[in-house]
């Protein structure tokens, strides 16, 4: 038996908003370890300080608070102190550091980890490049991170550059919750039908004109939009009559968000590659039996472009042609070729992966062996939790439409 082994995660994600890959992974993670998944601080009038929520299971939710105007040195300081803090107050000794942003790597130079993953879930530096300071920060990580997890090619290629092991983990659907579906959201029991849902980054990857025209020519359909408003889609989102904005939805509705479109389109632009979270969608869709059409498809999901459910069109009337045959029913559906795409995409084979190398990495480390999966929990050192939370489901996917991928 090894000797207990905290899990450290600073995210640039919150955690009850939204259930990207990295939630997945560090709540099937917590069967075995204690997991303190630390967000990006929120700043306010108040004082330097932190709130403890219960993720979950054996999740702890750590939000810093900052106040603002606080200089670069100074906000600095508070974070390191305010982790240090969160290190002795829970004991927190050997220990696995999982990062998903490059903004964690100034307050988290000061840990001695046994082993250092860098998530890298979508990319952080935008479609249109990266300020520098953010540029400066992955190099670092590149440099510290044990191995590093790409949530796609597009993801793994260029950090392969700097770094010996980088190893492609694409994101899971959980099939049967999807093939199940769900209740209708209040939110689109008033919108007529045909509901074509728009399920991709509502950013400056949106193409908005595409979007326009097609809510223009084709008046009797609603678009609904699903995903969070950012300072990136502020003045982005067409104001038309058939043209819905639902936001983010919650993790339970996604089964049954799916189930009330009757198409799902991606107007991404073209000369902006599609990344990974839209081929996260487009495994949803396929378990949900969903018909997608997209101006372009993460490389992830290309074997089922054209042979089932997933077509691929050009701008405008092209676009709107594969809408109204997807409508028709007129697009290719071959269950058993989905069914064989989907076989091996649960989030608990991806995490079996991703522990696999964790294993590795530790025993590298310590000379010790982990114990077998899933194994019983002695119960963890008691935590002053504030703001409790219902626990999360085990199987809950991916919320429709969230993050920036």
């Amino acid at each position: 038996m090894s000797p207990r082994i905290d899990v450290l995660c600073f995210s640039h994600l919150r955690w009850r908003a939204q259930q990207l890959r990295a939630h997945q992974l560090l709540r099937r993670c917590a069967a075995e370890h204690r997991v303190f998944f630390v967000e990006e601080p929120i700043y306010d009038d108040g004082t330097v300080r932190m709130e403890l929520g219960d993720g979950g299971g054996n999740v702890v939710v750590v939000t810093p608070y900052l106040p603002v105007g606080l200089s670069d040195k100074k906000e600095l300081a508070s974070l390191k102190r305010l982790i240090d803090v969160l290190v002795v107050d829970h004991d927190i000794r050997e220990h696995v550091l999982w990062l998903t942003t490059p903004n964690a790597a100034p307050h988290t130079r000061h840990l001695r980890p046994l082993v250092t993953v860098y998530d890298v879930m979508d990319d952080l530096h935008g479609p249109r490049g990266a300020p520098e300071v953010l540029r400066e920060r992955e190099q670092e990580l590149l440099q510290r991170a044990t191995f590093v997890l790409a949530d796609g090619e597009q993801l793994a290629e260029p950090r392969r550059r700097h770094h010996a092991r980088v190893v492609v983990l694409p994101s899971g659907v959980d099939v049967a919750a999807y093939q199940r579906g769900g209740s209708e959201p209040e939110e689109l029991k008033d919108i007529p039908r045909p509901r074509l849902g728009v399920l991709c980054p509502l950013d400056e990857r949106l193409d908005t004109e595409l979007l326009c025209a097609m809510a223009d020519a084709r008046p009797q359909w609603h678009w609904v939009l699903v995903g969070p408003s950012t300072w990136q889609s502020r003045g982005r989102i067409p104001r038309r009559d058939n043209v819905h904005h639902v936001g983010l939805r919650p993790l339970e509705e996604t089964p049954g968000l799916l189930a009330a479109l009757d198409v799902v389109t991606m107007p991404l632009l073209p000369q902006l590659p599609a990344r990974p979270l839209s081929a996260a969608r487009v495994l949803e869709c396929l378990a949900a039996d969903r018909p997608v059409v997209a101006t372009v498809v993460a490389p992830e999901v290309q074997s089922v472009v054209g042979a089932e459910l997933v077509q691929v069109a050009g701008e405008g009337s092209g676009f709107l042609a594969h809408v109204e045959a997807a409508l028709a029913g007129q697009v290719p559906r071959n269950a058993e070729r989905r069914a064989e795409h989907l076989a091996h995409t649960s989030w608990d084979d991806t995490w079996a992966r991703a522990r696999t190398l964790l294993q590795d990495a530790i025993t590298a480390s310590l000379r010790v062996t982990l114990p077998p999966l899933m194994p019983s929990l002695s119960p963890p050192t008691p935590l002053p939790v504030q703001q409790p939370v219902a626990p999360a489901s085990h199987d809950a996917q991916l919320t429709a439409g969230a993050g920036s991928g």
